[in-house]
């Protein structure tokens, strides 16, 4: 239950006041404090009763569609979003997160909350815009599905290209094939939720399985371009970032190409920089124009 709901259900006076703000809408001409608001209500009455996905350009939520959610919920609701991720629980809990997040990220239309003909309407086109916040936990589900029949750290890690890369007296065992090719396309979402969604956990997530059996594997090209999108999160300090470029020198990497690598991916996603070694940027680029073609934003 969302945490606004259960102060309306213990009789907040403030709530008490937006509900008469809401009532006062049955009236015409009437319109709301905040005009994005106000807006937002008259694009919602426009479209009616259509399901419409956050993707859509004809949806209420269509300017409210970029960002991660998490970025609206409090850390403890950060720590006990990624306990449910990991966990493969995502059913309701992480629905109920996203909620909570999206509302916390655009406050103006917490309002909406207590408008009952038409929240739930707009409650369930944020559950079921499946960001990567959803897409982590999915994938973590699918994860500890397979562990239970096969060890995927029997494999090498995954590259993001498709293909099978066993040796040839693997082939012969239909249960380990069979294993490679789900780990394989699970693996691509692992490593899709960190660069193509550039989504902080998985970042995370790519560092710790980098070169590991069961993990990922990806050029330093492309590390490079994880760590200027983890400095654009916010997620590393100055000694870290100064850490990870000298890594990257050791590594044969000229500075001034680094930083240029760095400025770049700060500003942008991996499908729209140039050439990049490495076959992530391939997942990224079909990942984006499918999404374009079905109008799903994440």
């Amino acid at each position: 239950m969302d945490n606004i709901l259960k102060f309306a259900r213990s009789g907040k006076i403030f709530l008490l006041i937006i509900l008469i703000n809401f009532n006062m809408l049955d009236g015409p001409g009437e319109a709301l404090a905040d005009p994005r608001l106000d807006e937002f209500v008259r694009v919602f009455d426009r479209v009616g009763d259509q399901r419409l996905l956050i993707g859509d350009p004809k949806s209420p939520l269509y300017p409210y569609r970029h960002l991660h959610y998490d970025d609206g919920l409090s850390q403890a609701d950060r720590h006990w979003l990624n306990s449910l991720q990991k966990s493969g629980n995502c059913f309701p809990y992480v629905y109920d997160l996203m909620v909570t997040g999206f509302f916390g990220l655009y406050p103006h239309l917490r309002p909406i909350m207590v408008d009952w003909d038409r929240y739930p309407r707009v409650r369930s086109s944020i559950r079921g815009s499946y960001p990567a916040m959803l897409e982590r936990c999915v994938y973590f589900k699918q994860k500890r599905k397979l562990d239970r029949w096969f060890d995927v750290t029997l494999f090498g890690p995954v590259d993001g290209a498709f293909g099978v890369r066993l040796d040839p007296e693997d082939l012969s065992d239909p249960t380990r094939y069979f294993a490679w090719r789900k780990w394989q396309f699970i693996a691509r979402e692992f490593g899709r939720l960190a660069f193509c969604n550039s989504y902080p956990p998985s970042i995370r997530d790519a560092w710790a399985g980098k070169g590991q059996s069961g993990g990922l594997s990806y050029t330093v090209e492309e590390s490079i371009y994880l760590m200027g999108r983890a400095s654009y999160h916010g997620m590393l300090t100055e000694p870290q970032l100064t850490a990870a470029i000298a890594g990257f020198r050791r590594q044969g990497i000229n500075l001034m190409d680094i930083h240029r690598l760095l400025d770049h991916a700060r500003s942008h996603r991996l499908h729209e920089m140039n050439y990049l070694r490495g076959n992530w940027q391939l997942v990224c680029t079909e990942w984006f124009d499918q999404a374009q073609q079905s109008r799903k934003y994440r």
